[in-house]
């Protein structure tokens, strides 16, 4: 059985390989973000940090798929953010 510990590595390596993907998607379509799926939720200095438009985005930038032999945990809401902030991982989180 695994323990606490396990699935929490799980989960950290399927939301850094999805964030990866969602990534190559971002340069594939040369740099543009999907409007349909993304709506601005704040705007600050040259950064701007989006949020899905439906629920079955949250986690991906796509609809949910199978990922690891499990589907992804839409309940786990991301945000997307385009542009360069000066500061800290901490400055972002509490701006």
């Amino acid at each position: 059985m695994p323990s606490d510990t396990d699935n929490l590595d799980e989960i950290a390596g399927c939301m850094l390989e999805d964030n990866i993907q969602r990534y190559e998607d971002f340069l594939a379509k040369n740099k543009k973000i999907d409007m349909e799926q993304w709506k601005v939720l704040k705007t600050k200095e040259n950064s701007t940090v989006y949020t899905a438009r439906h629920h079955d985005v949250y986690r991906t930038g796509s609809p949910s798929h199978p990922h690891h032999g499990h589907q992804s945990q839409p309940g786990l809401p991301s945000l997307l953010n385009l542009g360069t902030t000066v500061g800290s991982l901490e400055d972002m989180i509490a701006a």
